[in-house]
């Protein structure tokens, strides 16, 4: 029986500075925690029951020992998959204003050290895997190669265009790849940058396995022939939207595995991560199943999701 869910992609460490009520940025990071899309997602799957395993490129510094510990706390399988040897870790620093909103510097490269050679070797040995999750941050070979891979297994393949340059149906070969994708997740300046589009509708249409997140205006999908629409929840507390997208795609999956239901997928996916957003930092903010199940029974009441 397969039973394993797959994520590839890069280890981050993120420092978060809160803006203070002097209007000023606090001069050292009020929280560090892991953070990025790959580890957002795989610990959104774990919280809801799944065997997760993650591929990335492991640098031998103090960072990556963190995010080692992390993911073992998690019960998260990690691989290493690099090609030569890496010397720093990819982080994040992220200054979240009063809104909850973020401005982000990065440092990331060792998503360039993936190498395509011991993905292979890693999948030649599992035969347990129902879904691979992939990113664009990393070489265009290698996710296409996993695109590929899952579509050829009839393995459900989930993609996350960003950075969104990376990829365009208007490339021939592009949109052929991303119309293999099971769901291909992005907010809404990656649909309309993806598709060349200028109305969330219209890029729906153009793709019509995309799923478009749109901050406080909700969700919209494609199901049925027609475009839906899921509306946002109010969260009890606004503390920061960092990583809220990466907690909706991992709640999401989770409730799609489980019901095949799209709207319904949708709505706990919602539900979850307006949880996350009470929180100051990505992955701290991951909410576990049982107080999910909790608020989504409590707000399909109320807010009619």
């Amino acid at each position: 029986m397969k039973n394993k869910i797959l994520v590839v992609g890069s280890l981050n460490i993120d420092y978060v500075y809160k803006f203070s009520s002097s209007l000023k940025f606090s001069k050292s990071p009020d929280v560090v925690c892991c953070g990025g899309k790959a580890i957002n997602q795989a610990l959104s799957l774990k919280r809801n029951g799944f065997d997760v395993d993650m591929l990335s490129a492991l640098p031998n510094d103090k960072a990556s020992r963190l995010t080692k510990k992390f993911l073992r706390k998690n019960r998260i399988n990690l691989f290493d998959v690099s090609r030569g040897s890496l010397q720093k870790s990819d982080f994040s620093r992220l200054f979240v204003d009063k809104f909850g909103n973020y401005n982000v510097k990065k440092r990331c490269y060792t998503t360039k050290y993936f190498s395509k050679t011991k993905i292979k070797e890693y999948l030649s040995i599992r035969d347990d895997i129902f879904c691979i999750v992939t990113f664009a941050k990393m070489k265009k070979e290698i996710f296409s190669y996993l695109i590929d891979y899952c579509y050829n297994k009839s393995i459900l393949s989930v993609f996350t265009p960003c950075p969104a340059w990376k990829v365009s149906t208007h490339n021939k070969s592009d949109f052929e790849l991303l119309k293999k994708v099971g769901f291909v997740f992005a907010n809404k300046f990656e649909a309309l940058r993806i598709t060349g589009t200028k109305d969330i509708r219209d890029a729906i249409l153009t793709l019509k396995n995309m799923i478009v997140t749109d901050g406080d205006r909700g969700v919209f999908y494609f199901e049925n022939g027609d475009i839906k629409h899921v509306s946002a929840l109010t969260p009890k507390r606004l503390v920061d939207t960092t990583g809220a997208g990466d907690v909706f795609c991992g709640f999401f999956l989770s409730k799609y595995f489980e019901t095949q239901d799209m709207t319904l997928s949708v709505k706990y996916g919602v539900v979850a991560s307006t949880l996350k957003l009470n929180k100051l930092g990505s992955s701290r903010g991951v909410p576990k199943k049982r107080i999910a199940e909790k608020y989504f029974k409590k707000n399909c009441k109320i807010a009619r999701l």
